[in-house]
């Protein structure tokens, strides 16, 4: 699934949630609508994944009965604070409370298509942030190929057209 694009939302009094409906259509398989997993992400936004995609990314790891220290601390920090939720019959979902404070998050929202993830951001943060990054778009895109085209030679992915 690869998710673009900014919609303005809004979370209601009772912290729900409503996904643009693009992004719903995206996330039904079958006949049935999927759930979504929902973390705070390093950037403090709260970040949504499908729930197929969250289960691949989590499941890629090769289970150990003795992890490492970092997977250790890592698996800490992640999965307890990680909060799964199904979409309602209006398409909506609802957000613990102390997510929406840890993410700094009031009614007004945005949420952004970031490849395989949402992300729910403050619209006045999210403005601010562009207007810092707008002018930086073709440094940002340097600076990053060269991991995208590593991570696409580590799954396979020549990166071209098939």
């Amino acid at each position: 699934m690869l998710f673009t694009g900014v919609y303005d939302h809004s979370i209601d009094a009772k912290h729900r949630l409503a996904i643009p409906a693009p992004v719903r259509s995206q996330l039904k398989t079958g006949d049935i609508s999927a759930g979504l997993y929902m973390h705070i992400g390093q950037n403090d936004a709260l970040w949504l994944w499908p729930e197929v995609t969250f289960e691949k990314l989590a499941g890629d790891v090769e289970p150990t009965l003795t992890p490492s220290r970092n997977v250790e601390a890592f698996d800490e920090v992640m999965f307890p604070l990680t909060h799964r939720a199904e979409l309602d019959s209006a398409g909506r979902i609802t957000i613990p409370e102390m997510m929406l404070a840890e993410a700094g998050l009031g009614s007004k929202v945005v949420i952004l298509g970031m490849r395989h993830h949402l992300e729910v951001r403050d619209p006045e943060q999210w403005q601010q942030r562009m207007q810092r990054q707008s002018p930086r778009r073709g440094e940002i895109a340097e600076q990053a190929e060269p991991e995208i085209n590593s991570t696409r030679r580590r799954s396979g992915d020549s990166g071209g057209e098939k």
